[in-house]
C-alpha cells in the first residue's frame, strides 16, 4: 500500500512556504515562493 503524504502551506503577505512529508515524517520536498495573501 502506498504511503500517505501530507503537505503544509504557510501563505503570507511576503512569502509562501510549503513542505511535504510522508506518514513517517520523512520530508519529501519543501519550497518557497512569493506572496500569496491576496488583498484587493
Amino acid at each position: 500500500m502506498p504511503k500517505k503524504l501530507f503537505t503544509g502551506v504557510d501563505g503570507g503577505s511576503t512569502k509562501t512556504l510549503t513542505v511535504t512529508a510522508d506518514e513517517e515524517g520523512v520530508v519529501i520536498g519543501a519550497g518557497e515562493s512569493g506572496p500569496s495573501n491576496y488583498t484587493p
